[in-house]
């Protein structure tokens, strides 16, 4: 199976599947053609995704949508997802949630290293937002023995439960179901990333 990578800016993540360029009806004609099995967009694609026909679902994860840190993100991404998504489709999607953000995350410092790679990773808690801001120093030993650094920051966002049904009803979907990652069972209070089902509730 060929798994299609939309990656803007070329990073090491690339280099785990093929990356296809053009606008998203191109990506979705590789799918159509039985030439690639899957397709990953990254966020900038979900908040301008523009199709000419409905799927029948959707799905999204490795939470991609912690990384929209305003609610009127969030509710641009839904409102377009409802449009493509035909009645009675379903939207499943993975998020960190609070208590990762506040617990494990949260202001904490780890330094990673492997032959020839150290990534210094630094977490910055906003407990007002429960946003992390998290700063990722990359050191990798060049041929002539001196280091390269490349600085990566990224920000996510951990919403509540209450938040995303918020924002999916909105949108026009039903909440479905909550699960524990990787698992079929209800969240524990500890639950690190919740999987969500939808279903999209308008009529044709």
């Amino acid at each position: 199976m060929k798994i299609v990578v939309h990656d803007f800016d070329n990073g090491p993540q690339a280099a785990h599947g093929h990356t296809v360029r053009g606008n998203i009806q191109t990506r979705l004609g590789k799918l159509d053609s039985g030439e690639f099995s899957a397709l990953i967009l990254a966020a900038a694609g979900m908040r301008r995704l523009d199709l000419y026909d409905t799927v029948d679902g959707a799905v999204c994860v490795m939470d991609s949508l912690n990384h929209l840190t305003r609610t009127a993100e969030l509710d641009a991404v839904f409102a377009r997802l409802s449009l493509f998504i035909a009645p009675g489709g379903l939207f499943v999607f993975d998020v960190n949630t609070p208590y990762k953000h506040r617990e494990v995350l949260g202001d904490s410092d780890y330094i990673l290293e492997e032959d020839g790679l150290l990534c210094l990773w630094r977490n910055r808690l906003t407990p007002r937002t429960c946003t992390v801001e998290i700063w990722l120093d990359m050191l990798e030993e060049g041929p002539d023995g001196r280091y390269r650094r490349e600085t990566e920051i990224i920000r996510e966002r951990a919403y509540s439960l209450n938040m995303w049904h918020k924002v999916a009803k909105r949108a026009g979907f039903e909440p479905l179901a909550v699960y524990a990652d990787m698992t079929e069972e209800k969240p524990a209070a500890d639950c690190q990333r919740w999987v969500l089902v939808v279903r999209n509730s308008r009529i044709k």
